[in-house]
């Protein structure tokens, strides 16, 4: 099967942290013998085209070299909100990733278009239209939450929606705000995404799973937070908790993995606190280094909120990473943290907000011998099954099949 995919998040030499679950999931597919070509926004002083774990690579130019940094970095809408220039490059983006993939189609005779978020549907539907090729459009959940306060977003949605061939969604709350929405003939499934593999260090994997992390008052902790420092992971209620934490265990240390908006008034809240001393703020560092955090953490905490334009996680793949280097969870109870992270099997919820319950949740972990094995093995037994990779692919193989087969 030739599968051509739409994204404008994947990783590259730019960005290699940007979406690594997109990367995973279409590496899968090429070594299950499919043809997979994905288009995507070229970036400066990048390729043409290559060759990245059996996945073909073909990078649309859109601007001035120097300028092709829309969808790196920051992200769309953020940039687009502070530079006039890539307002100007929006509007040029999607005719010439139309372009790009049309020509690909032509050439490459493509059997099932696959699609990533709202920007990327709209080439796809065109293409659909043109070639009548069927479309599947994957959606995270960022739209679904938004649209619910945006007018704007609500009317893309309920335009794109009916006229896609199938329409993916990663977890069970996704599912239930797609029933606001009249999805006309498209398929509807519900598909979840897997951990990355590219972090791990060796000696771990799927298949070899580390053993779960245990300490005490007395040894102190390490914890982790992975993610964009957007508002919605909620990192200011975990910096919050700390003095708390740091008054019942002295020896607790936070590392925090990532870049946002948000960086420098997180920094600036953790001097507030007087707690900058035991915070470190990583950015985005590559695979391998992250690797080497998770096997030194105690804790992954993974404080998530529903933020001020109503939007929250969509399924929290991060808390695999943390089972499969046998780190406990501590998350936010909202959005798709609640199909992985189920209380007291899996992790430990606590209300989104709530600096004190993440506190309690450390301590608690700290306090009760065997509870950090027991929710690790739990997290680890659903990794195996419900969120493996072989079953993901499968899943896909599947639909697309059936999409082809129309």
């Amino acid at each position: 099967m030739n599968i051509l995919v739409l994204t404008s998040s994947y990783p590259t030499a730019a960005s290699e942290t940007a979406s690594p679950y997109v990367l995973e999931l279409y590496e899968h597919l090429a070594r299950e013998g499919h043809e997979v070509h994905v288009v995507l926004p070229h970036y400066p002083g990048g390729p043409s085209r290559e060759t990245r774990g059996g996945v073909h690579l073909h990078y649309f130019r859109y601007g001035p070299d120097s300028w092709e940094t829309l969808c790196y970095g920051s992200g769309i809408p953020e940039r687009i909100k502070r530079y006039w220039r890539y307002r100007l490059l929006f509007c040029l983006f999607l005719p010439c990733q139309f372009f790009a993939a049309l020509r690909l189609c032509l050439m490459r005779k493509v059997d099932v278009v696959s699609c990533h978020w709202l920007l990327s549907a709209l080439t796809g539907i065109m293409l659909k239209l043109v070639l009548r090729k069927p479309v599947a459009l994957t959606i995270y959940g960022v739209e679904l939450f938004m649209a619910r306060r945006s007018g704007l977003l609500r009317k893309a949605c309920e335009a794109i929606f009916p006229r896609v061939s199938a329409l993916i969604t990663i977890s069970t709350p996704n599912m239930e705000l797609f029933k606001a929405f009249d999805l006309g003939k498209a398929r509807l499934e519900m598909i979840p995404v897997g951990p990355q593999t590219s972090i791990f260090t060796r000696g771990v994997t799927l298949d070899a799973m580390a053993p779960a992390k245990s300490f005490t008052r007395e040894t102190g902790a390490r914890l982790l937070f992975v993610g964009r420092l957007v508002e919605r992971k909620g990192v200011v209620y975990l910096l919050r908790a700390l003095p708390e934490l740091r008054k019942a265990m002295p020896g607790v240390v936070l590392d925090v993995v990532g870049d946002g908006p948000e960086r420098d008034p997180l920094a600036q809240e953790a001097k507030r606190l007087g707690v900058d001393d035991i915070v470190r703020f990583h950015g985005f560092i590559p695979a391998k280094e992250l690797g080497k955090l998770y096997e030194q953490a105690e804790v992954f905490v993974f404080p998530s909120i529903v933020d001020s334009k109503g939007d929250t996680e969509g399924l929290g793949i991060v808390t695999f990473e943390a089972w499969v280097y046998g780190v406990p969870v501590v998350a936010g109870d909202v959005g798709g943290i609640l199909d992985t992270v189920l209380d007291g099997r899996t992790g430990l919820l606590v209300p989104q907000k709530n600096a004190e319950a993440i506190a309690a949740a450390v301590l608690r972990l700290a306090d009760e011998h065997g509870l950090s094995a027991s929710l690790v093995a739990r997290g680890q037994d659903m990794l195996r099954t419900v969120f493996s990779w072989k079953s993901i692919t499968k899943a896909h193989e599947d639909l697309f099949e059936s999409l082809r087969a129309r």
